[in-house]
């Protein structure tokens, strides 16, 4: 009877879906950072072709301060024990805004197509292995809390507290007196 219940009552498991999007997430940021990481060391060089969006100059100069406080945020968060597994992506974003203060965004998939073109140049083999390090950094360091946030997100919901009261207690109702 016992085993009936819980086998009712048991939660399906997350699903490959979420799993893939969430890695995909996590990658693709990763492959930002060290597209950014790349044309920052490359001094935005024309040969990169034009960037995918430009920050606003207004921006620009509230960027070390957002920076700053993700920074401060990871390092509260990470003396939360409940908490703990989000210091990660907010570390991830501080660095994030630490690479658009320079103003330039370019496509993340661009680091790919820089890393075919100049593969064969010996003096940049090291940017590329550092690039390489940043995407998988991030995408390590980011992929299980957006695997646990999707998780989070599809277990059912429990009721309030408040919706157990507009019920009424079945106790009661077999302790009234008949009439």
């Amino acid at each position: 009877m016992i085993a009936a219940s819980r086998a009712r009552t048991r939660t399906p498991g997350l699903g490959l879906a979420p799993v893939c999007a969430a890695t995909a997430l996590s990658t693709t940021w990763g492959l930002g950072l060290a597209t950014q990481y790349v044309a920052i060391r490359l001094a935005f060089h024309p040969h990169l072709g034009p960037p995918a969006y430009r920050v606003a100059p207004a921006v620009v100069h509230l960027l070390p301060a957002v920076a700053a406080c993700g920074i401060a945020g990871a390092l509260a968060l990470s003396l939360l024990p409940d908490r703990r597994w989000t210091a990660a992506p907010m570390l991830a974003a501080a660095a994030s805004a630490l690479a658009l203060r320079h103003g330039a965004l370019y496509s993340p998939i661009r680091v790919v197509a820089w890393y075919a073109a100049y593969r064969g140049v010996p003096a940049y083999s090291s940017l590329f292995a550092i690039a390489w390090v940043i995407t998988g950094t991030v995408a390590a360091g980011t992929a299980p809390t957006f695997i646990r946030l999707a998780a989070r997100m599809s277990r059912p919901a429990r009721p309030f507290s408040s919706s157990a009261a507009l019920e009424p207690d079945p106790v009661r109702r077999r302790t009234r007196p008949v009439v």
